[in-house]
């Protein structure tokens, strides 16, 4: 009988701890680490942070966080895809200073998405960024100079943009350099090696997307 009481009280025990064992896991399970404000971005890419800590700290000022939360509405991958949303967002980090932001903004003026198509805002947003040494805002800003869209065209100031970016590394970059040291080349009658290149649609029409030297 003592025995049985014994095998009952160390059940009981057992059960017990077992509880707090799995409350405590619980519990842990529901605390979100804290993330750094550069590590935000990453964050909701991979879904580690709830996207409604993510928006309390975009609503704080957190510019990262805000740019985060734009793309989020932009891609509609953690929320539905608002487009209205994703434009406020990124306009709001773009005025606190975060460059990937201000480019964002500069190319849906260049292509009129969520916003009206205004090349001048365009290039006003992608020279902000190029001076910051963004190689992605270097090589739109230097699109913008090639064409003659929102600025009166500079085919110097184009290539030395390309030549800011491509020195950055962008591989769009150097080709658009390559292309343009080839016309050079050419006007110039100098005896070249066949080139080929590949096309693609743009809004403002075909451009070289690849170079391939042979």
């Amino acid at each position: 009988m003592l025995a049985g009481t014994e095998a009952v009280a160390m059940n009981t025990q057992l059960w017990v701890c077992g509880y707090v064992l799995l409350a405590a896991t619980l519990l842990n399970a529901q605390e979100v680490p804290a993330v750094r404000s550069e590590n935000l971005e990453n964050a909701v890419a991979n879904r580690s942070l709830p996207f409604v800590d993510l928006l309390r700290e975009a609503e704080a000022g957190n510019a990262s966080a805000q740019y985060s939360v734009a793309n989020a509405y932009g891609i509609g991958n953690v929320v539905p895809k608002n487009d209205a949303e994703a434009v406020r967002w990124w306009l709001q980090a773009a005025r606190k200073g975060f460059a990937k932001a201000q480019n964002r903004m500069g190319f849906l003026y260049e292509h009129g998405m969520g916003v009206p198509r205004d090349y001048g805002e365009a290039v006003r947003w992608f020279s902000i960024v190029a001076e910051q040494k963004l190689p992605e805002a270097q090589y739109n800003l230097a699109q913008m100079y090639q064409h003659g869209e929102g600025v009166q065209r500079d085919d110097a100031h184009a290539i030395d943009l390309y030549g800011q970016a491509a020195a950055q590394g962008l591989a769009s970059a150097r080709n658009q350099l390559g292309w343009h040291i080839y016309v050079v080349m050419a006007c110039r009658g100098m005896r070249l090696k066949p080139l080929t290149f590949s096309m693609s649609r743009q809004s403002r029409g075909s451009r070289p997307r690849k170079i391939i030297w042979e």
